[in-house]
């Protein structure tokens, strides 16, 4: 997976300075950090097997390889917006 736990704190800290500060004091960092990336986990293989059902076509592999590319980075784009906004 692209966003790593560090990614999450990281954008918390930038953006949200006084909640990562109680974050980090209270101990809730950690476990915010984890389940946020695994909300961004299940939320990409929610996309990526929709995408599947609805787009993949048998009869051209290369067709396939790139929609599933298109597929992927249109994913990727809403889980950051799901995680980053």
């Amino acid at each position: 997976m692209w966003i790593t736990e560090t990614d999450i704190k990281t954008y918390l800290r930038e953006r949200y300075p006084r909640e990562y500060r109680r974050m980090s004091k209270t101990g809730e960092l950690e476990r915010y950090a984890k389940s946020r990336k695994e909300q961004a986990e299940k939320y990409y293989q929610e996309l990526m097997e929709q995408y599947s059902m609805e787009h993949e076509n048998g009869d051209d592999f290369m067709e396939n390889v790139r929609n599933r590319k298109a597929a992927e980075a249109q994913a990727r784009e809403l889980v950051n917006e799901m995680i980053f906004n």
